[in-house]
């Protein structure tokens, strides 16, 4: 068609070289004109397929970049709309007209290749914002929960990441982004675990400390030695790298020596654990027969609203029980080596010794 078109072109140019007062001059020029034409619309379909031929040939080289696949896609546009402009009225209409189709679903095919290669792109382009931002936040991070969150946003690079297709424009680069987040995070991830550990002894030496307060409140000297010593050493295990170090250095001074103060006290009045549990068996029946507060000094037994009005209702039954209880609660004082006080309901004393 390009010969034909060439021949046309070489007989225009011919009749052109026609003297005008040539007796043929104006059938020469008719035939230019008639010529013209038809050279025009053979160059109209060259053109056309020239473009379409182009096209064709720039998708058979991998694309490297966006702007390759934007320039097949280009390509492609400008050889439907040079076909699009071919009028029915047109002789080669059909033939050209035939290869829409094939130019439509070039068209089509890049086009889709161009928005997958941009998705990915951009979620390449995501995710290296999330390992920045980790980066930064690893240089600063501190608590726990400063590195749990590094290593949430290194974990979200990586699942990104990982769904880049191998065959991708940015498969080199997604590749290349993987290797170094996932080495960095392996780091994270062992400091953000040290941090939690540390975190976690920290938070159980409090909590011993306080548990050994209420045993020394309550003299019971040997569990509060226990837990004096279970803070002290939850304490000085955790690491020197650690967050919590200096915090839980802290503590060490004053737990150590609310440790030795337990131990004196232990050895000064002993433990008083026996003395409650001896208490609470004889408090307790039927119904609840009493009530008691243990210190380093005395044992204050009351007695409940319900057995004192047993009591007032002069039941010889209950004079034997009540007499039984006094001597069970004189045992108990006199093992402890310490006062008993026994009261009413009301509060009113009922029974008074001190150890011998």
């Amino acid at each position: 068609m390009l010969a034909l078109q060439q021949q046309l072109d070489g007989v225009v140019a011919d009749l052109q070289k026609i003297p005008q007062w040539s007796p043929r001059y104006q059938e020469s020029q008719e035939l230019v004109n008639q010529f013209s034409a038809q050279s025009t619309k053979i160059n109209q379909v060259v053109k056309a397929l020239q473009t379409a031929s182009t096209a064709q040939k720039s998708g058979q080289t991998p694309a490297k970049s966006l702007d390759d696949l934007r320039n097949q896609q280009k390509l492609w546009r400008q050889a439907i709309t040079a076909v699009e402009i071919i009028k029915p009225s047109h002789e080669l209409y059909g033939l050209v007209q035939a290869n829409l189709p094939s130019y439509q679903n070039g068209l089509k095919n890049v086009t889709q290749q161009l928005v997958k290669e941009e998705t990915w792109l951009q979620k390449i382009a995501t995710a290296k914002t999330s390992g920045e931002t980790a980066t930064k936040r690893q240089a600063t991070a501190k608590t726990a929960a400063d590195w749990q969150q590094v290593e949430s946003n290194f974990r979200t690079a990586i699942s990104t990441l990982k769904t880049i297709p191998i065959n991708s424009l940015g498969s080199e680069e997604a590749r290349q982004l993987l290797a170094d987040y996932q080495a960095k995070n392996l780091v994270v991830s062992d400091r953000a675990k040290k941090e939690q550990s540390a975190a976690t002894s920290y938070q159980q030496a409090i909590q011993a400390a306080n548990q050994a307060k209420v045993y020394g409140n309550q003299n019971q000297w040997q569990a509060a030695i226990n837990s004096w010593q279970q803070a002290l050493d939850t304490a000085k295990k955790i690491p020197q790298d650690s967050f919590y170090f200096n915090q839980a250095t802290a503590l060490v001074e004053p737990y150590t020596a609310s440790l030795a103060q337990a131990k004196d006290q232990l050895q000064v009045y002993g433990d008083l654990t026996q003395t409650r549990v001896e208490l609470n068996r004889t408090c307790t029946s039927t119904i609840k027969i009493c009530t008691f507060i243990v210190t380093n000094q005395q044992v204050s037994v009351r007695l409940t609203p319900e057995y004192d009005k047993l009591l007032q209702a002069n039941n010889p039954e209950m004079q034997g029980h009540f007499q039984s209880l006094q001597e069970a609660l004189k045992v108990i004082s006199q093992n402890s080596q310490l006062s008993l006080f026994i009261y009413n309901s009301q509060g009113q004393e009922r029974y008074m010794r001190k150890p011998d």
